[in-house]
């Protein structure tokens, strides 16, 4: 080969070789000669066993991965849905309880005082008609007191009659009055915690 052929080929970057061909490698981009291009193309393609193995093994790992993910996916959509329904039967059970204390809250207010509530009525309006008849006495008496002087045996029991109911309606009212009970206002107690118990009611043990 002649001085002028040599000079033609640029070094080759690992051995610097210039008397042999060299060309431009598209890998890695560098000036090499056959000998070591083959060597560079042998690491490539032992890199790519290497990848290629790698890859294998990352990809099973990979797939095992997936399938434990839709396994543990299944099974956290189970566990989501016993979750339900244990709320369900916790609020069926609380909704019973409530519709079973309900009525009977509303049938303890109905019977607690009615009593009580009829015979303060009945008295006030006995209380009332007492009150209308000692007027009623009243008036009589002064029509009859006004003409006392010309009262006959006759007059003079019926006045006594009206004195006795007079003094008969005054008395009843007089004890009436002292046995009169006033009824204290009704309390509804709720207890507070009741509500935040229902408020807190439940927990759900999310995972971490």
């Amino acid at each position: 080969m002649s001085s002028k052929d040599s000079n033609t080929y640029k070094p080759c970057k690992v051995c610097g070789e210039k008397n042999e061909p060299t060309r431009h490698c598209v890998h890695c981009g560098e000036i090499l000669c056959e000998k070591d291009r083959s060597a560079h193309i042998k690491g490539i393609i032992e890199e790519l066993k290497t990848l290629k193995t790698t890859a294998a093994k990352q990809m099973k790992e990979a797939k095992e991965k997936s399938e434990e993910m839709i396994r543990n996916l299944r099974e956290f959509e189970r566990s989501r849905l016993a979750v339900k329904q244990e709320i369900d039967k916790a609020v069926l059970q609380l909704q019973i309880a409530l519709d079973k204390r309900i009525p009977e809250l509303y049938g303890e207010l109905e019977k607690t005082g009615k009593p009580q509530i009829q015979e303060s009525h009945d008295t006030k309006q006995k209380i009332l008609l007492n009150i209308d008849e000692i007027k009623k006495i009243e008036r009589e008496f002064q029509s009859r007191l006004a003409n006392y002087s010309v009262m006959d045996d006759k007059d003079l029991a019926n006045l006594c009659q009206m004195k006795l109911k007079y003094e008969i309606s005054l008395e009843w009212i007089e004890n009436a009055v002292k046995d009169t009970i006033n009824l204290d206002p009704m309390t509804f107690t709720y207890e507070e915690g009741t509500k935040s118990q229902i408020e807190g009611f439940g927990t759900i043990n999310f995972p971490k």
